[in-house]
């Protein structure tokens, strides 16, 4: 029977560089690869050969809305949810 394989995730992160030197240190994970983000930002892939955890920091020119919530963003209107 074949069996699904789980290649990699993706994780919104405001700083690629600080989680990745975080995930290095805490549960000794390198740097497989890093470099500029599809449409702008900044990705750093953490893991081994098969797997890993794609850390990306949009663009604010191209981020989505849930990108913009993620990453903190306050100069979005729909951040101040209680005003």
């Amino acid at each position: 029977m074949a069996h699904a394989t789980l290649e990699h995730i993706n994780y919104c992160t405001p700083d690629p560089l600080k989680t990745a030197a975080w995930m290095a240190d805490v549960l000794g994970w390198k740097i497989r690869w890093q470099g500029d983000g599809g449409e702008g930002g900044r990705t750093i892939h953490m893991g081994g050969e098969h797997h890993y955890l794609a850390l990306h920091c949009p663009s604010k020119k191209t981020a989505t809305m849930a990108e913009r919530l993620c990453n903190g963003w306050p100069d979005e209107p729909y951040w101040r949810f209680g005003e």
